[in-house]
């Protein structure tokens, strides 16, 4: 695999939820929150979740989302901010991208890891 490939899986998953994250806590919330409470939503996966072979960067950024949400989502951390940091972990959803992926002949190693993560999960529409 080509560094560029899960470079971009890193900065679009990972870094680009964490400069969200930043840009909510120190410029939004502070300028426009009231007395009402924030919340920030990441959007992270199933497979930050669950064991999942086949896409292992995207597993891993996945992941990594959900630490970093349960990090600033402490009671500490809202008690300081009045901020809930919140993850919404969407399972398998069909798009041409996973149509692409399960269409790809990329060996039958490869093959046997779709076909032991895929039939467990629900495929959304």
């Amino acid at each position: 695999m080509n560094d560029a490939i899960w470079e971009r899986q890193i900065s679009i998953n990972l870094v680009g939820t964490i400069n969200g994250c930043i840009l909510a806590l120190e410029n939004y919330l502070p300028k426009y929150k009231t007395e009402s409470e924030g919340v920030i939503v990441n959007v992270s996966s199933v497979s930050g979740l669950e064991r999942f072979q086949a896409f292992p960067i995207y597993a891993a950024t996945k992941r990594a989302v959900i630490g970093l949400t349960r990090a600033w989502g402490k009671e500490q951390h809202y008690h300081r901010t009045k901020v809930r940091v919140l993850a919404l972990c969407p399972g398998v959803t069909d798009t041409p991208l996973l149509r692409e992926c399960l269409e790809r002949n990329l060996g039958p190693a490869y093959q046997d890891i779709m076909r032991g993560n895929i039939p467990h999960l629900t495929i959304q529409s």
